[in-house]
């Protein structure tokens, strides 16, 4: 098995799921824009693009935007969206990204809450890698359900969600030595931002209880636990450029 999520599950996630941009005062976005370089005149592409959040914030650095994702139907939505924002448009392509033959490769290439869902971390690490352009950069990001309180919260509150993810892919040591061996030098890897919490498919009323007591609390525990820490930042990140 490679998938822990496969193609049946994103179909269904698609259903549900408008095409949605990241909120500009979202700390993921802001870590994202602090470390990618103007993109005038050069090309991004992002693995798992559906529902587009990210491919906004790429556009707003004036990349051309494209993407690749195995779910169906999904090219039209998002490139009627960025058009509409009068982003510069590349190629979109429908097909699974363990089986793409890129053509050409990219400036930047980024993927958000993807590699995670993989049993062959260093494998999909090295397709990620093949796609960047020499100079260009590579960012990955992924929840982190792998320390601290975060994976407590996740494993014993959100188990259904805690079970599709692969806690050893979520590992930003890993994922460094992986992306050096591919002829990277590493600009950041750890944790980022500040105390945050979210969970999915949870029915029984208890658990869904404490949960929301968890949520709606955020806002006083954010202040008190550190930012930019294994133990408690929702996020881990990477960000590397190529010799």
């Amino acid at each position: 098995m490679t998938y822990l999520t496969d193609k049946g599950y994103w179909e269904l996630v698609k259903k549900r799921t408008s095409i949605q941009t990241i909120p500009k005062n979202h700390q993921l976005r802001q870590f994202i824009e602090e470390h990618t370089p103007s993109g005038i005149d050069k090309t991004c592409i992002e693995i798992g693009a559906y529902p587009g959040r990210f491919l906004p914030v790429f556009g707003d650095l004036n990349y051309e935007l494209n993407g690749i994702d195995f779910v169906s139907g999904y090219k039209q939505a998002i490139i009627g969206s960025l058009l509409n924002k009068n982003y510069s448009i590349g190629d979109f392509f429908n097909e699974d990204f363990l089986k793409f033959k890129p053509k050409k490769k990219y400036d930047l290439v980024f993927s958000g809450g993807f590699i995670e869902h993989f049993l062959n971390l260093k494998e999909v690490i090295r397709l990620h890698c093949n796609l960047v352009n020499k100079g260009g950069t590579l960012i990955i990001t992924a929840p982190n359900f792998n320390y601290g309180i975060q994976k407590i919260l996740h494993r014993t509150l959100d188990n259904k969600n805690f079970l599709r993810h692969n806690p050893d892919s979520m590992n930003p040591k890993k994922w460094a030595e992986h992306i050096i061996e591919n002829g990277f030098t590493i600009n950041y890897s750890g944790p980022v931002g500040y105390f945050d919490y979210w969970y999915e498919d949870v029915k029984n009323p208890f658990i869904k209880s404490i949960n929301n007591l968890v949520k709606n609390t955020t806002w006083a525990t954010s202040r008190i636990l550190p930012k930019n820490s294994f133990f408690s930042s929702p996020f881990i990140a990477i960000v590397a450029t190529k010799k």
